[in-house]
């Protein structure tokens, strides 16, 4: 099985570096008010899946290119 690894990264313009920066000052807020949520397992998977999201969106943005 032959696994592919980026090894270069393509640098981003300044409008995607710009969505970046937007999904993650969003990301952080919204991390916040979870944080404020009783401590459980169910908050704990809510700032998990918020951190997929934000790899997710963010790997969107560079995969368009």
């Amino acid at each position: 099985m032959s696994v592919k690894f980026r090894r270069d990264h393509p640098q981003l313009s300044a409008e995607e570096m710009e969505l970046v920066n937007r999904v993650k000052l969003l990301a952080e807020e919204l991390h916040e008010s979870i944080d404020m949520a009783p401590v459980s397992p169910a908050r704990e998977n809510a700032k998990v899946k918020l951190q997929e999201c934000v790899m997710w969106t963010i790997k969107s943005i560079w995969e368009h290119r």
